[in-house]
């Protein structure tokens, strides 16, 4: 059975390596010579600079006096800057007695729409008028709700970010307190991995996880897969978003996971469900465990997330996979790209609290994305549990509603305009 599994992950490795080195997508308008500037039209001359900035999946619609920009980063750490550097481009180039809105994507899938007039995007970014009152004058919708144009009906993409590769190592740290024979024990990895979307939506990662210094535990192996799957995120009838992903997660399982969700209430509430079904995969040094597939969990959601601060309060009912019914309850406090929060579990056996932290990494932004690109990860995230008793657990999935939405919550974006112009002038 183990040579077995190692041929498999080593065959999705390669899989990777083939898509990145696959092909380059073919040129497009943005990418070839034009002639003079004065004669090129705005939607080239337009795409032509947000290539040069590094944003992939472009397009650029005129009607009406409107002018919609569908773009993707994958150059920017941040999101909410990235928006403003691609608002401060196109609001540069269109009238300013246009309406300017801007469709930010995740692999190719439409997320929100963000728009205003063009001279007020101007007079916002670059100082002149307050947050306060650009919020006045600022139209968000999610794509849950909003205008079908906002899924559908683009003109197409130009300046594709498919079959290109991501290669990043991410470093992995988890601490135990209290233990009757050691007060303080701890783990800590390297995770080199790659990343890439081979088409739309989709998603695929290849992880190997190596042991720099483990006290939690003395016989895993020195080198092993890590989290490795294939995921597809996309919208579904009716508005829902929906994240689906199968491989071998994170905590030794492997299996099937998904989560659907609905943003409602101009985004501030969002109703989400899922579950998983798995079994163990473990790695040690002289063996390897493995168990079927026939552990599920599930969950029904509500999430409520405040206009005005950034203070996000999540409360799940849920069936974990030791089992047991119960319900977690999570809080967390958003500042900019960083994030504390505390969550507690209640089932019928046990309980437990812990902390949950992200911190974001140095590198703000990224070098252009290119056919195989060094990157790293954006940012740190911690979590803290007072037991390591096996409670309330749940598959972990990468590729979440909330990594696929890119955060960019319509009441994210309103409490935190001011970052919006952190990148105008990059």
């Amino acid at each position: 059975m183990r040579p077995l599994l190692r041929t498999a992950f080593a065959g999705l490795q390669f899989l990777l390596a083939a898509l990145s080195l696959g092909g380059r997508p073919p040129a497009t308008g943005a990418e070839r010579p034009g002639s003079s500037p004065d004669l090129v039209p705005m939607p080239t001359r337009l795409i032509r600079a947000l290539v040069e900035d590094g944003f992939e999946n472009l397009a650029v619609r005129q009607h009406a006096g409107s002018t919609s920009v569908w773009y993707e980063n994958r150059s920017y750490r941040d999101e909410l800057a990235a928006l403003g550097r691609v608002a401060f481009l196109a609001a540069s180039d269109v009238p300013p007695e246009g309406h300017l809105e801007l469709i930010p994507q995740n692999r190719g899938v439409p997320l929100l729409s963000v728009a205003a007039a063009a001279a007020d995007w101007l007079a916002f970014l670059r100082g002149e008028r307050p947050a306060g009152w650009f919020r006045e004058r600022l139209t968000v919708r999610a794509a849950d709700g909003g205008p079908e144009s906002i899924r559908a009906g683009s003109p197409p993409r130009e300046h594709l970010s498919f079959r290109r590769t991501d290669v990043r190592v991410r470093p992995l740290f988890n601490f135990e307190l209290g233990s009757s024979f050691d007060p303080f024990r701890s783990e800590f990895q390297i995770a080199p991995e790659a990343v890439m979307a081979p088409l739309p939506g989709t998603l695929l990662s290849a992880q190997v996880i190596v042991q720099v210094d483990n006290d939690l535990d003395r016989n895993a192996a020195r080198v092993s897969p890590g989290r490795s799957t294939v995921s597809w995120g996309g919208w579904l009838p009716g508005g829902w978003l929906a994240a689906l992903s199968g491989g071998y997660f994170s905590g030794d399982r492997y299996g099937l996971a998904g989560e659907t969700g609905k943003l409602l209430w101009s985004g501030g509430l969002e109703v989400t469900a899922g579950g998983d079904l798995s079994g163990l995969l473990e790695f040690t040094e002289e063996t390897t465990r493995y168990s079927d597939p026939e552990t599920w969990s599930a969950f029904l959601g509500l999430t409520h997330r405040l206009r005005g601060v950034d203070l996000e309060t999540s409360v799940k009912a849920a069936r974990f996979m030791e089992q047991e019914l119960g319900v977690r309850l999570d809080v967390a406090r958003r500042f900019g790209e960083v994030e504390v929060g505390f969550f507690g579990i209640k089932t019928e056996q046990d309980d437990l609290v812990g902390l949950l932290l992200r911190l974001p990494l140095p590198v703000e932004r990224w070098s252009r994305p290119s056919r195989l690109r060094l990157t790293t990860v954006p940012a740190f995230p911690f979590e803290y549990r007072d037991s390591v008793a096996d409670v309330g657990r749940q598959v972990s999935l990468f590729d979440n509603l909330d990594r696929l939405r890119k955060r960019l919550y319509p009441t994210f974006l309103w409490n935190n305009l001011e970052d919006v112009r952190s990148a105008v002038h990059h």
